[in-house]
Order: C-alpha cells, then sequence, then structure tokens
C-alpha cells in the first residue's frame, strides 16, 4: 500500500500517543506514520516517534481536532492518496486490516470514508453509523437498525452518512470537505459528517437555498466496516486535558452554522438537545475574539487581553457590556507579521478599519467584523519597562489629523510569565499578575465600573515623557510614500522558501547592482532564522514590505500575496535563486513591455555560471503551449524576433520565471492557490493565453540563474508536486516537451 498513510492526531496524551503508535508499528512496521500535534513538545516524544520512523507535525497549541487534522493533512506528501485518520487512544489489533477499507473504497468510487468497529477497552463496542440530516429547526442523528449488507469478498460493509470518529479516507475527499476549525472539540464529527451530504464554501460554512441547506448532487458516502476492528482505551486524563476537553462552545457554535435550534439522535438518551442551553450565549465578540486567536496562534505568536477586555475578565469573568471593542496585545517582534494580519483577518471577514504608524514604528492595527472592533496594540520594550501608543484627540479634544499618540507604560516584568486561563472557552493570556497590571492600566479604583472613561485622559498609564519625538508626529502608514515616488519605482517580487543562502546573495545584488528605485516585496513561507529575521527589520525600517506566510503556503499563495499589494506600474518577478549583474536587463524588458500595450509582461534569458542557458535554448528563448489529444505540449516558440531600441524579442506561451509586468495584469490573472509548486507556471501561462495580454521574451536581458543545493525536507516539498489537480483541468494526462 505505497499510497496509504496513516495520520494520529494527538493532544496532551503522550502516554496514549506511545502505546498508539507501538501498536500500529506491531502490524505494519513500515506504513508511513504522520503525528499531528497540538498539544507540547518535549524531546521525549520527539525521540520516541523518530526511533519509530513517525513524521511529527508541531502545530500550533489547542488547535483543535479538526484544525488539526487540517493542518497535518496538508502537510502529508500528495502521493499518499489514502488516510488513515486515527486519535492517540486507539489500539490495533490483529484485526485491524487497512487493506480491507482500502479495498472498499477500491471498490465504491462514491464512498469518501469507510469506518470500522471500536470496543471501548476491548469490551463493549462503541456505535454511530447511522442517518444524519437537517430537517427545520432540528439535525438528525438516525441509527440504521436494518442496513443493507453489501459483501466484497467475504468482508460485510454496509452505507451510511456518518460512522465513528476512526476511519480511512480518500485524500481527494479532504480536498472537497475540509473540517470546520472553530469547533475544537464536540460537532466538529457531525458538522464535517453533514458537508459530505450538503454544500459548503470555502469557508466550510453551508450554502443554503429557501432557507435550507443545499442538498449535494453526488453525496460523499461513508462506508461501515465492522471486521475491521480496533481497541478505545481511556488513560486518566490530566486537569488541563480536562479543561480544554470539556468546553460546552461548540454546541451554539453549531446551532448558529446550520440555523437550527435543536438535535435529535438516537445515540443520545437526552432529546431534544437545545442548543441555546448549552453553556454561555455564544455572541459575536466571542466569534470575533475566536477567529483572531486562530489567526495568532497559526503563527505562534506571544499575544495577550490587554485593557478593557482584560479588565472584563479579571472583574466580571466575561466581556463587559458597554465596552465596544476587543483588545489584545502582542510583543513587537510580531511586527514582521503586519502585512499578513491585514490579509488574514480580511480573508476571515474583517474589514481594516485602520493602521498607524508613529516615527517610523508601526503602532496599531484595528479591524471590524459585525460592527465590533478588534484592536492589535504592538507592545515595545524599554529597559524595565514595555510601552504601546494608542491614539486620540489632541489637547482641544479635536480628532483628525491633529491625533495625539498616548503612550501606555507598564512594568515589563508583567509580561515575563504571561497567564494562561480559559475564558468564555477559549484558551487566552493575561499580564501577570492580570490584577497588578489593572491597577497600573486604571488606577486604584479599578473595582468600580466607569461608563464614561476617556482612554485617552483617563488611563493611569499614559506617560509623555517616554517619547523622544513630538506626541503629534503621527503618520498614516499609507502616506509614507509621494504618488510621484511610487509611479517611477519599480516593485521587486521575491518569494523565497528554504533556500536562505541563494536568497541573500539574490538581495545582494540587487543591493548593490539596481540602479533605479525600487521597492522589494517578498514573500517567504519557510522558517524564519535569527539572520533573515534581522535582515527582514531592516528592510522595513527603510519602506521595503516582508510578507510572512504560514508555512509551506506555496509559490502561488506568495506570489498571488506579492501581486496584490503591488502599487507601482512595473513588477520585477523574481526567484530566490537568481542574481542581477546590472539594471541594463531591466531596462531593456521595460523598452520591451512599453512598446505594445498589449505585452503583459517581458521575461529575460536566465543562464548558468558558465553562460549556458538555464532549460537550454528552446526554454529559456520561449515556448509554445498546445493542448492535443490528451496531452500539453511544449514546443520551441517560433515567432519571429522583433526589434525596440536595438533589443530583440519575441511573443511566446510561456517564458521563464524572472520577467517585468505590468502591475494592471494582474486585476485579470493571478496564480492558482490550489498548486503550490512545480505546475503553478505552466498553468498560469496557460490562462495567460485566454486574457488580452501577452507575454514576451527579451533575448538580451540575461540575468543569472543560482545554483543551490536541495536538502531532503526542501524536495519533499518542492519537488513532489501532486499532477493529479493539473491534470483534470485540462482534460489532459500527460505533458510532453520538444524542445
Amino acid at each position: 500500500m505505497k499510497d496509504t498513510a496513516i495520520l494520529v492526531t494527538t493532544f496532551l496524551r503522550d502516554d496514549l500517543l506511545f502505546k498508539c503508535v507501538d501498536s500500529i508499528r506491531k502490524f505494519y512496521p513500515d506504513i508511513p506514520i504522520f503525528v499531528g500535534d497540538n498539544g507540547r513538545s518535549n524531546a521525549k516524544k520527539e525521540e520516541f516517534l523518530t526511533a519509530r520512523n513517525c513524521k511529527l507535525f508541531a502545530l500550533p497549541f489547542d488547535l483543535g481536532v479538526g484544525g488539526t487534522r487540517n493542518e497535518a493533512l496538508a502537510l502529508i506528501p500528495p502521493e499518499y492518496e489514502y488516510i488513515a485518520v486515527i486519535e492517540d487512544d486507539i489500539i490495533f489489533t490483529e484485526d485491524t486490516r487497512l487493506e480491507t477499507w482500502k479495498a472498499i473504497l477500491d471498490a465504491e468510487p462514491d464512498v469518501g470514508i469507510v469506518s470500522g468497529l471500536l470496543l471501548r477497552e476491548g469490551i463493549a463496542e462503541q456505535h454511530y453509523e447511522g442517518k444524519t440530516w437537517i430537517e427545520d429547526e432540528y439535525h438528525h442523528i438516525e441509527r440504521i437498525d436494518s442496513p443493507i449488507w453489501k459483501d466484497l469478498n467475504g468482508v460485510k460493509y454496509y452505507l451510511c452518512d456518518l460512522a465513528l470518529n476512526v476511519f480511512m479516507m480518500r485524500k481527494a475527499t479532504w480536498d472537497k470537505v475540509k473540517w470546520d476549525p472553530q469547533f475544537k472539540t464536540a460537532l466538529e464529527h457531525s458538522d464535517f459528517f453533514l458537508r459530505l451530504k450538503y454544500e459548503s464554501d470555502e469557508r466550510q460554512m453551508p450554502i443554503f437555498e429557501d432557507g435550507k441547506p443545499k442538498l449535494r448532487e453526488k453525496p460523499i458516502l461513508v462506508a461501515y466496516a465492522p471486521d475491521v476492528r480496533m481497541l478505545h482505551v481511556h488513560g486518566r486524563p490530566s486537569t488541563e486535558y480536562a479543561q480544554y476537553r470539556s468546553r460546552p462552545v461548540g454546541w451554539q457554535l453549531f446551532g448558529r452554522k446550520w440555523n437550527i435550534k435543536y438535535s435529535q439522535s438516537s445515540f443520545n438518551p437526552m432529546n431534544p438537545v437545545v442548543f441555546e442551553r448549552m453553556g454561555f450565549t455564544y455572541n459575536d465578540k466571542d466569534e470575533n475574539l475566536e477567529l483572531a486567536i486562530r489567526i495568532l496562534e497559526r503563527h505562534r505568536c506571544r499575544w495577550w487581553l490587554t485593557a478593557g477586555t482584560c479588565l472584563g475578565v479579571v472583574r466580571e469573568g466575561n466581556f463587559i457590556s458597554y465596552d465596544p471593542d476587543i483588545d489584545i496585545g502582542l510583543d513587537s517582534k510580531h511586527l514582521d507579521l503586519w502585512e499578513t494580519f491585514i490579509t488574514e483577518f480580511k480573508d476571515a471577514g474583517f474589514e481594516l478599519y485602520k493602521e498607524w504608524e508613529y516615527g517610523g514604528m508601526r503602532m496599531e492595527l484595528s479591524f471590524k467584523r459585525k460592527g465590533i472592533k478588534l484592536d492589535l496594540f504592538f507592545f515595545h520594550r524599554k529597559g524595565d519597562y514595555v510601552w504601546h501608543g494608542v491614539f486620540g484627540p489632541d489637547e482641544n479634544g479635536r480628532w483628525g489629523d491633529k491625533m495625539v499618540i498616548y503612550p501606555y507604560v507598564f512594568s515589563a516584568r508583567l509580561f515575563d510569565n504571561l497567564k494562561e486561563i480559559i475564558f468564555r472557552g477559549k484558551r487566552c493570556f493575561l499580564p501577570n499578575p492580570p490584577t497588578e497590571y489593572i491597577r497600573e492600566h486604571y488606577g486604584p479604583g479599578w473595582r468600580v465600573p466607569k461608563k464614561d472613561y476617556r482612554y485617552w485622559k483617563d488611563c493611569a498609564a499614559i506617560r509623555q515623557d517616554i517619547l523622544e519625538l513630538p506626541s503629534t508626529a503621527l503618520t498614516p502608514v499609507e502616506t509614507a510614500w509621494p504618488d510621484s515616488y511610487i509611479k517611477d519605482r519599480v516593485a521587486i517580487g521575491i518569494k523565497t522558501f528554504m533556500r536562505e543562502a541563494t536568497f541573500f546573495k539574490t538581495l545582494n545584488a540587487i543591493k548593490e547592482n539596481f540602479p533605479f528605485p525600487y521597492k522589494l516585496y517578498i514573500a517567504d513561507d519557510g522558517d524564519i532564522s535569527e539572520s533573515k529575521d534581522k535582515a527582514y527589520n531592516e528592510l522595513r525600517q527603510t519602506g521595503h514590505e516582508v510578507i510572512i506566510l504560514p508555512f509551506n503556503s506555496g509559490l502561488s499563495r506568495g506570489r498571488n500575496e506579492i501581486a496584490r499589494r503591488v502599487k507601482e506600474q512595473h513588477v520585477l518577478m523574481m526567484d530566490d535563486d537568481m542574481e542581477l549583474e546590472s539594471g541594463e536587463p531591466v531596462k531593456m524588458m521595460r523598452d520591451v513591455l512599453e512598446s505594445d500595450e498589449n505585452i503583459g509582461l517581458v521575461a529575460g534569458v536566465l543562464e548558468l555560471r558558465n553562460k549556458d542557458p538555464y532549460g537550454g535554448n528552446g526554454y529559456s528563448q520561449g515556448l509554445r503551449l498546445e493542448v492535443s489529444h490528451g496531452q500539453l505540449i511544449r514546443w520551441p516558440e517560433s515567432n519571429p524576433v522583433h526589434k525596440v531600441n536595438g533589443w530583440s524579442y519575441r511573443i511566446a506561451d510561456q517564458v521563464v520565471n524572472f520577467f517585468l509586468a505590468r502591475a494592471e495584469m494582474f486585476k485579470d490573472i493571478q496564480w492558482d492557490d490550489n498548486i503550490k509548486v512545480e505546475w503553478e507556471h505552466m498553468d498560469f501561462f496557460l490562462r495567460l493565453k485566454d486574457t488580452k495580454w501577452k507575454a514576451a521574451v527579451c533575448l538580451d536581458a540575461k540575468a543569472v540563474h543560482l545554483h543551490s543545493f536541495h536538502d531532503p525536507e526542501y524536495n519533499m516539498y518542492r519537488r513532489s508536486a501532486d499532477t493529479k489537480y493539473f491534470c483534470e483541468k485540462y482534460n489532459i494526462y500527460k505533458v510532453l516537451n520538444r524542445f
């Protein structure tokens, strides 16, 4: 079963994880095992898994069952088309035959998931096989008492809508239906299996027609095969584990999502369950805070509740009813995520409300969603205190261009060891001790509510004396560059991942050899080393933009992020292994680009150090793309060579990944985010042919393609792309190169 792997998800139960993995290895010594861990890292666990040839994905803490599965499945190499998904409290036995599950999937093309029988503590059978549907205000789960059994070479199974949370799935099923990460535990299961039956959008939200969820034209079926058996064991859960796994938040989220009020289940003796009675009332503030936490944890940020939100937690154990905002503090080291936050908060449904800087320092990001403002304050350390800025009216009470920055100053030790709490079902952090922070912020009378509180005047932590610039030196970020400068400047977009050595050579060559005004847009989805972090901070201070993306987001996502942010007329797109030896190639490409308003991009020619053309003469001088009889054929381009200002160029269907483009072109075409690597380039140029824009290659514009050593980990991410999506998209089965 070379195309099959196992995913084990685990959270704060290392003892059970060890037993689980050992049981798998007893019966499947060679099968690939991937472990998605959203608990705490430790050396013992890493050594144990390494010794048993398991790949560990250390994911953000408390990501939840659904979120952990999504993130782990995204990291599993594409050659594994079948994934057995289990949790850390499962034990394999001689009756755990994964081959049986796979045989059923192979025999039943409409089945996306096949489950088996669990024996609790090795004795009691556990069942959850049934039908599920939404009707009126009810979510129904109904046991199948008289199943229609099928037989496959002596193996009995029947079809259903849902089953227990241990199963084998096609990877293609997850491509269509992902878990909703807002359900950390409880209801993530019901929601996922409902969406195998009902249509949902890219945010995993059901699509409604006439007030009812829309059934899939072709539902993804589930099979139950009780001859495949596993043990379900329970250790003694720690207090920490229990507080995270017993949160009742999911019930109300589920009711809101599916527009229902009740749950009726054959497997639940307490019927019906009334969602609004399960736990506290989950409101829009809860939803906004949960979305924010998900983004912050994705990037492993150090964050805490601050200002009025922290006061509400300490004083009332709740949000303050008359406080319209959510306030979050962040260490200033996370300023490198500024642009990433803007993108990801917008993707989560927020609108950007305001971004401010003071004296060249970025200070505050504000977003709005459902009428509720969420503020991110970046705290700066200075000796034994930390401070952040808020913005309010001037001394005459006027808002607008004359707004004043008010520095809030606190003892640094309050943020050295943050206090972890569960607040309204969410894992949050507070300054520590929280009451001391509140006293420094609000003064000794903080226990008495003050509805007319003026944050720019009544805060006890304001200290204007710490500022080294006039307090009115307030600059909206977007006005940092004059329009005339932006018009003449060249944007340089570089997507980088794991190739630090060549990346720094690429940057140094630009710094030393590029003669025109330029602004760098760097998109990085790799790990950020200390040297990179230092370089990125220096680049930001000089007006360049660094976009930090989630690990292994892919080439398409990075290039799209660059294209979306560019304000200049022209953008030079490069990879992190290219070296400019002068500015002449860019001048040549720009001359060609401006000679024809229909040319959207002009590439150069990449050469190796020995002057050989990268990819050979045919590839470097442009290709013609032809789809015929199920094949994509790439020919050397034979279009005539033209001249402009003495430079030779030709029109081509595909050119190399070193080109100068009109920024306006990206309004009509972007890279396909579904293609992370390798095929994203051909896909882009195939779709470019359907736009008004032409591609050209300037045969005289040359740059160096740097040789780089690719370690096995890099190759795993960048040289193992699945061809299936690309081939299905163009109805082809093969790519032929005729150059």
